[in-house]
């Protein structure tokens, strides 16, 4: 067990979101301690001064697997200072991005989601025939495509293949060139999550409710409105290694809607058809994998071995090229 004085933990807890306002707030709550200084009054000290100032104090090392307790006093005084932040940061880095000024816009979007592909939509077409949206629908998947490709080369050219160790990786909060870009990234992949909502809308044009199910809906709606909190407060890191395998097997599954909107003339090319579920769950395994603190390997590697299976498979016999030409299904 660790033990220290309450202002050694509060300094130590505070320093990496130490921003002016912050510093005048604890000053304010906490007048005794002498842990925070203003850094507009005093200027940082010369750069020989804090060589001297480390090798004269050891840092504070907190043993493994041993908790830090803290007082009452301290521990209000932390959550306070968090629920602040929280409340009066204004995040410059997302300042001005589309619906990034609050939670509420985007909530009444996919709550409209909801409504219109559960209740209004069914309504609307139920004495209606089926849209016939083949050509719209190749021009949505195959953007889909092209977007998620873009994006793919985004999150490895701002992190993935430019320094993160594809282990347990931190946000960078500066606004270095590469953490802006990533923060850019973030957020168009969080936008790509509302144009995805066209899928569960070409079903319901299409009168294919069957394929509406809860898990479907779940998805397209708690995605935008989760990645709006991580766009907002952690711009990076590990958490974007899912978006990224996300957009690569998006790059997949898009190609085959694509190809199978176009109609049947393309069903021969859909051999690889029966991949594509294995193709999703090695997702989701690459995430877990990457996600526990155990990892020893890159989880990347694990998520594009069945891709590369995919691409070296033989084609299927002539005989089950027929049956799927027959019977194509897909989401559209």
């Amino acid at each position: 067990m660790f033990v220290g004085e309450p202002s050694t933990h509060f300094q130590h807890f505070v320093d990496p979101l130490i921003d002016p306002q912050i510093q005048d707030f604890i000053s304010l709550m906490n007048p005794e301690t002498d842990a925070v200084v203003d850094a507009r009054t005093h200027p940082p000290p010369p750069q020989s001064q804090l060589v001297a100032q480390s090798e004269a104090q050891a840092p504070l090392r907190i043993p493994p697997h041993q908790d830090i307790h803290l007082n009452a006093t301290e521990a209000n005084t932390s959550i306070t200072v968090l629920d602040f932040k929280m409340k009066n940061d204004k995040h410059p880095r997302v300042e001005g991005f589309l619906l990034m000024s609050s939670p509420v816009p985007q909530t009444i979007i996919i709550g409209a989601y909801i409504y219109f592909v559960t209740s209004l939509g069914p309504k609307l077409m139920e004495n209606r025939k089926p849209f016939e949206l083949r050509q719209i629908m190749a021009f949505y998947n195959f953007g889909v495509v092209a977007l998620s490709v873009y994006m793919t080369y985004e999150f490895l050219m701002s992190g993935w293949a430019t320094g993160y160790s594809f282990r347990c990786d931190l946000v960078d909060y500066s606004r270095s060139p590469t953490a802006l870009r990533m923060v850019r990234t973030c957020w168009l992949y969080y936008f790509s999550k509302f144009i995805e909502l066209l899928d569960t809308i070409f079903f319901v044009l299409r009168k294919k409710e069957g394929q509406i199910t809860f898990l479907h809906v779940l998805h397209h709606s708690i995605m935008p409105w989760t990645w709006w909190f991580g766009v907002k407060f952690a711009a990076g890191g590990l958490g974007t290694f899912h978006a990224l395998l996300n957009c690569v097997v998006h790059v997949i599954m898009y190609s085959y809607y694509g190809l199978c909107s176009l109609g049947p003339a393309y069903y021969k090319y859909l051999w690889w058809k029966k991949h594509m579920t294995t193709i999703q769950l090695q997702q989701k395994g690459g995430d877990i994998e990457h996600g526990s603190p155990t990892i020893q390997t890159s989880a990347l590697t694990t998520g594009l071995k069945v891709i590369t299976e995919v691409i070296a498979a033989p084609p299927p016999p002539l005989a089950a090229s027929l049956r799927l030409r027959s019977r194509p299904e897909s989401n559209f």
